[in-house]
């Protein structure tokens, strides 16, 4: 089962949303930041609640990411979760989790801050309970029967895929420096994370990237294209990209990077959708390959209008097996894009 869009995605929590309560959430003078990778999300509940809570999330109802494959050589196609869901086992460290489901197990030292129903069943939402850039679910009276199914699970995913984009990414001097020379430079604001660097940069282009522990790396893109350059088919795409890559990005072996269209690597289009009140026209999501080598990784690119100015916006991630986690972040990232001007 693969995520659903951005677009039905929150539409869904639109009209689902019971009420956003906000109340005075004095947040403590003492709290930390909580430092945990985006797309990790902890589950702290009763024995009983907690092994029924994992078996729905990674048994009965995983939600799959239909965009990052599995590549385990078997030729089986497989694909990676939409979250990496880990259970907590002592409550002193919820503390260390960005995002925590549970059942009414934790006291809370304040009041939710939104809350959200579906079928009956309430999704209570707190922001910074015990540290600072953290949200917790609390799923009320939890009961496995009556969250027992897909639509239901489907909606937990609108929970949390609100609070993933609520919480904002953790930055630095450097960071704050560069976003404010995006902004000047290209007119888009957008969060960037205190762990990305400026690796190539001009004044159509700027490539920043951030190393991977492992090795590779994930990177954000910004381009501006001519008008006559924005793709308006797949095809068209895949040759913009191509040729954008073609022109700024090398490797050691001196060969190109390509949009992949090997077997279920192949691409496709993203449909248009309204980002931050910017107009995305266009996107594409597949597969890159360094052509002549076995690297490869996901990509997402997309395009958008404003005020007869083509800009794309792209993110990709190479390195390693798996990428849930790189692309959680780098979707984040790009999600969070505002063009100004």
């Amino acid at each position: 089962m693969s995520c659903i869009t951005t677009t039905f995605r929150f539409v869904i929590i639109t009209m689902s949303v019971f009420v956003a309560t906000f109340s005075c959430n004095n947040i403590q003078e003492d709290l930390v930041p909580v430092i945990d990778e985006v797309g990790h999300v902890g589950i702290y509940a009763s024995e009983k609640n907690l092994n029924s809570l994992l078996e729905l999330v990674q048994v009965k109802y995983p939600l799959l990411d239909s965009h990052l494959i599995i590549d385990d050589f078997t030729g089986n196609v497989r694909y990676e979760n939409c979250w990496n869901f880990t259970p907590i086992e002592e409550e002193e460290f919820i503390k260390n989790h960005r995002l925590v489901i549970t059942d009414e197990s934790v006291n809370f030292p304040n009041k939710y801050d939104t809350s959200f129903v579906f079928n009956d069943k309430q999704f209570n939402v707190y922001r910074n309970p015990f540290g600072l850039g953290q949200m917790i679910i609390e799923i009320v009276d939890f009961d496995e029967t009556t969250i027992n199914s897909m639509s239901s699970m489907l909606f937990l995913n609108n929970v949390i895929e609100y609070c993933n984009e609520s919480i904002e990414l953790q930055s630095n001097e450097y960071s704050k420096k560069l976003q404010k020379t995006v902004e000047n430079q290209f007119g888009v604001q957008m969060e960037i994370p205190s762990s990305f660097k400026v690796f190539k940069s001009d004044s159509n282009f700027i490539w920043i990237s951030s190393l991977k522990p492992n090795g590779g790396y994930m990177s954000v893109c910004i381009e501006n294209i001519p008008q006559e350059s924005l793709p308006k088919t797949l095809d068209e795409a895949i040759l913009e990209r191509n040729f954008s890559s073609k022109l700024h990005f090398f490797n050691d072996e001196g060969t190109n990077m390509a949009v992949s269209d090997l077997g279920n690597y192949k691409p496709k289009l993203v449909p248009s959708y309204n980002n931050n009140n910017n107009d995305c026209k266009l996107g594409i999501r597949g597969w890159f390959t360094e052509l002549g080598t076995t690297r490869r990784g996901p990509f997402e690119r997309k395009y958008f209008v404003k005020n007869n100015r083509v800009v794309a916006i792209e993110w990709f991630a190479q390195g390693g097996t798996d990428f849930a986690n790189d692309s959680r972040l780098l979707r984040k990232i790009v999600n969070s894009v505002r063009i100004i001007h």
